[in-house]
């Protein structure tokens, strides 16, 4: 029996959004048949129940005590993540005991001590906060952020300077300046691209950067109605949405911290840093041979590499000829 397969991938046309096919991506992206297909649909099935990730405001929203409790472990977790990759990703868990609160901090490799010293300053200067102190301290606990993640702010960065100019021919073509709102948009995206172009990746240009995107990002509800109907695989405006949202968080965590510091200060008095050490590095439970892209292309179709059915893929006649049961 012949498999037939109707409205398989097309041969991509001059005239088509994107000109990559099946095969010129593997190629250029060789990690997708390594990657584990199966955890990736469990992520895409529970993701949903977890909630918005952020809100649109530029302000923090959060109005009960115990939300303020929850949103310090977690931008705690945010500010200590120095790099792109797992090795610095951060969880964070208040302990309350009678004479003080314990902040227990866990990394896939052990926090280091430039970490801990680093949250300890924070954690000082925001015991010496007040209302009238707040615009001074957010400063100074910024400049702190920006140098301690530098190396990550820099990667959203060069990201985000690679994704603009894509993103405004996009909007050009789609708006064609009809739009009011449209106009101040795309004025915005402009003058972060000039943000995210300066070569000297010093910290003002990054603290420039973070703080338009944080501005900016009250325009994403209008960018989310381009990025819903984006239909090429790049998805300028949706990457761009993405890494402005990356780099807005950090002055946003900023004043989550000031809201604890100024609504709880006794949270942050006598406050004890405390370290978990990190479990040891063991292998994978999932099989290669059944859980990536090229095992499982290899376990259905045995004759097959995920190269060479990808190739498969984009010749739907060769497809029926060539697979059968």
């Amino acid at each position: 029996m012949k498999l037939e397969v109707q409205g398989a991938i097309k041969p991509s046309t001059p005239n088509s959004h994107s000109t990559l096919t099946a095969e010129k991506v593997l190629h250029r992206y060789p990690r997708l048949e390594r990657r584990f297909y199966e955890p990736l649909v469990l992520l895409s099935v529970l993701d949903p129940v977890r909630g918005c990730r952020f809100t649109n405001s530029i302000y923090t929203t959060d109005e009960t005590l115990d939300q303020l409790r929850r949103s310090i472990v977690d931008a705690i977790a945010i500010i200590c993540d120095s790099h792109k990759g797992g090795d610095t990703v951060m969880a964070a868990v208040l302990q309350s005991i009678p004479s003080r609160t314990v902040i227990w901090l866990a990394a896939n490799e052990k926090p280091k001590t430039r970490t801990v010293h680093y949250l300890q300053r924070i954690i000082g200067t925001l015991a010496k906060a007040t209302p009238d102190t707040r615009v001074q301290l957010a400063d100074e606990i910024s400049d702190c952020v920006v140098k301690f993640c530098q190396s990550r702010m820099n990667y959203y960065r060069k990201e985000l300077s690679r994704e603009l100019p894509r993103c405004l021919s996009k909007l050009y073509k789609v708006e064609p300046r009809s739009d009011l709102k449209m106009e101040i948009v795309i004025q915005w995206l402009k003058d972060l691209q000039t943000h995210a172009s300066t070569l000297s990746c010093g910290d003002s240009p990054i603290k420039g950067l973070i703080n338009a995107s944080m501005q900016c990002r009250i325009y994403f509800p209008m960018l989310a109605r381009f990025s819903r109907r984006e239909t090429d695989r790049h998805q300028p405006v949706t990457r761009t949405r993405h890494f402005i949202g990356r780099l807005a968080i950090y002055p946003r965590t900023v004043n989550t911290l000031l809201d604890v510091a100024l609504e709880i200060p006794q949270l942050l008095e006598n406050c004890e840093l405390r370290l978990c050490d990190s479990s040891r590095h063991l292998p994978s439970p999932l099989n290669p041979e059944v859980s990536t892209l090229d095992g499982n292309v290899r376990r259905m179709f045995p004759e097959f590499t995920a190269m060479k059915f990808a190739v498969t893929l984009t010749d739907s006649t060769s497809l029926g000829t060539s697979i059968k049961d």
